[in-house]
């Protein structure tokens, strides 16, 4: 029998992006976006990151997500995953040495970060604080041809710390090989399909908000994100 090979998440998400450009990808209270609004969103952050990369001389790179719950926390992801760096994602409500503690132990080229998380992240230094970027700066590539991604399958997708509860928080490296096969692997149990709806509760450092994130993006399916106060 022939090993069905994984498909990358990004170029599922860029595959549905194609095909189903106006379909509701993210929902958060009042806000929407559409999955080509999704991308070009993600594209503009990752036009960002790209100089950031090349800069750092670092082949492995990385970003941290500091960012409240909302879409901007999941544009994030996908900037950072099309910009060819993996994330590190960092609860802003976490105490502030356990955020120090992160940022300096995983060494991000940068952070990302809006006007109601800049202070968590203020103290540490030699890293870039990336802002996201203004509606208006995304708009403007909107209807520009979605470029495919170039990823390697062992490259990082992200890294997850755990609790530290018996000594300091220790970093989970996933490959994005390993988020495909995960994909592929749900794909088997649960028969998502476009237009669904799939709800965002759990916290984006734990690894139960990839199964959400990843079976509703990588499928066309629509992601409504939980408030935090839910």
């Amino acid at each position: 029998k022939n090993k069905k090979v994984a498909v990358d998440f990004l170029d599922r998400l860029v595959n549905k992006a194609k095909e189903y450009p106006d379909h509701l990808a993210l929902k958060f209270k009042e806000t929407t976006l559409t999955y080509k609004e999704l991308l070009a969103a993600a594209d503009t952050l990752a036009s960002r990151l790209k100089p950031l990369i090349e800069a750092s001389n670092i082949s492995e790179p990385l970003f941290g997500i500091c960012l409240p719950r909302g879409c901007e926390m999941i544009i994030a992801l996908v900037g950072i995953l099309r910009s060819g760096a993996g994330y590190v994602p960092i609860d802003p409500t976490n105490p502030r040495d356990r955020i120090d503690y992160i940022l300096n132990d995983a060494k991000p080229v940068g952070v990302i970060i809006d006007e109601t998380t800049i202070s968590n992240v203020e103290a540490v230094v030699n890293i870039n604080k990336v802002r996201m970027p203004e509606e208006e700066n995304w708009r403007k590539i909107i209807n520009k041809p979605i470029a495919n991604t170039l990823s390697r399958s062992e490259a990082i997708a992200y890294i997850i710390y755990t609790s530290g509860t018996t000594g300091q928080p220790k970093g989970v490296v996933i490959e994005r090989g390993n988020l495909a096969a995960f994909i592929s692997a749900t794909e088997e149990i649960a028969g998502w399909e476009p237009g669904q709806r799939w709800q965002q509760f759990a916290s984006i450092n734990f690894d139960a908000s990839i199964l959400e994130i990843s079976s509703a993006l990588a499928r066309g399916s629509s992601l409504v994100i939980a408030p935090s106060e839910i």
